[in-house]
Order: C-alpha cells, then sequence, then structure tokens
C-alpha cells in the first residue's frame, strides 16, 4: 500500500478492509497502546436509491 511521503503521526488514515485484523483494532490497551478512534460514515440509503 503506497501512502503519501508527507503522511504525518495523527494524520486520518481511512482503512477500506482490515480482514482479521479488524478485532485487534478494538482491542482496549493492547500491549498498552490505547485504541484506534472509530468514525462511521453512513453509506447510501438503499431506500432512497432510486437505481432500485
Amino acid at each position: 500500500m503506497r501512502v503519501p511521503r508527507a503522511l504525518a503521526s495523527g494524520d486520518p488514515v481511512w482503512v477500506l478492509s482490515a480482514g482479521a485484523y479488524a478485532a485487534s483494532y478494538t482491542t482496549q490497551g493492547f500491549n498498552g497502546i490505547r485504541p484506534l478512534p472509530q468514525m462511521c460514515v453512513p453509506g447510501p440509503d438503499p431506500l432512497r436509491d432510486e437505481r432500485h
């Protein structure tokens, strides 16, 4: 995965899919590391999507 050279600690990073690693992201205090902050971004509403 390529990332911009200007990426710095604390910059937001979008993770589309993490597979089996997703469970480790939610572990509280694993190896003394605080859990990552989370943000939910809603997808399109299928009831309002006129394509269906």
